[in-house]
């Protein structure tokens, strides 16, 4: 599991999840399938190769989002926030099939890159699949990436047809001194970025507190070049605790796997911080 600002990274896939889809219409199965991208510098700060890294859940049965009895609350044209209890969940609540479609495969540029295996997992886990992390010399955007599944007892071989990787996204602001945010309600949050284009700028922020977990996903034209969290999303956040944000660049599609609608999306990260929320 990849760790980002402090907290697992599956509370940023939550915030990556955000919809506002009644889930009453939540689908009985479903796919998605990412590959995140990490550019790694030298000690001069010259970007020297790319880490690449590669997850999938494909299951049956509740996605984490209804499992977890979440609300999912629309903030505006651009944001929502997704904020699940952390009890435990009854047993009935947590059955969800994960599915195996074999060996996952990371193609970049035609060279295989990266493996991800299927399980094992816990029933009503985040993830299906092992992360699976691989690396390159590539140094900038446009890298052809697609994932090949090999086929597992559940389901077929599949391809998910490429993606190329959109352009670096660097964040001017929020400047973070040493890894740190803050935000404030009152104010909103802003972000400004440059690059990311062609594609979209997501820019995810999640805290947990000691009865919730809260992650706000916001998604912005690439080419807008800056945004503002608004203040009615950060103050469904849990308060005075150290949260995670993520700011990043993305495309993805959608493809159908046997019965599962699948969505299969590459992002590269920009910012990877912790913050903190004040009044």
């Amino acid at each position: 599991m990849r760790w980002v600002g402090g907290l697992s990274a599956v509370a940023l896939r939550l915030a990556s999840g955000c919809s506002s889809t009644p889930l009453s219409q939540a689908r009985a199965g479903s796919g998605d399938i990412s590959v995140t991208l990490l550019r790694n510098a030298d000690q001069s700060g010259q970007i020297t190769g790319t880490t690449y890294d590669l997850n999938a859940v494909l299951r049956f049965g509740p996605s984490y989002v209804t499992a977890h009895h979440c609300s999912v609350i629309p903030t505006g044209p651009a944001c929502a926030v997704t904020v699940c209890s952390t009890a435990p969940l009854p047993v009935d609540d947590v059955l969800s099939a994960p599915l195996d479609a074999g060996t996952l495969s990371l193609s970049v540029n035609g060279e295989p890159v990266a493996v991800s295996n299927f399980g094992p997992v816990l029933a009503g886990a985040a993830s299906t699949y092992s992360t699976g992390v691989g690396a390159s010399s590539h140094v900038g955007g446009g890298e052809e990436l697609s994932v090949h599944g090999s086929g597992g007892v559940d389901l077929p071989a599949f391809s998910t047809g490429s993606l190329f990787a959109p352009a670096p996204v660097e964040v001017t602001e929020p400047a973070c001194p040493q890894g740190q945010c803050q935000a404030s309600i009152a104010q909103g949050f802003p972000v400004v970025w440059t690059g990311g284009t062609p594609g979209t700028v997501q820019v995810s922020i999640s805290a947990q507190g000691k009865d919730s977990l809260a992650a706000i996903s916001c998604l912005y034209d690439s080419a807008s070049g800056s945004a503002t969290i608004p203040s009615d999303a950060l103050a469904l956040l849990p308060k005075s605790v150290l949260g995670a944000i993520g700011v990043s660049s993305t495309v993805e599609s959608h493809f159908q796997l046997a019965q599962l609608d699948t969505t299969y999306e590459v992002s590269q990260l920009g910012l990877s911080a912790t913050i903190l929320i004040a009044p």
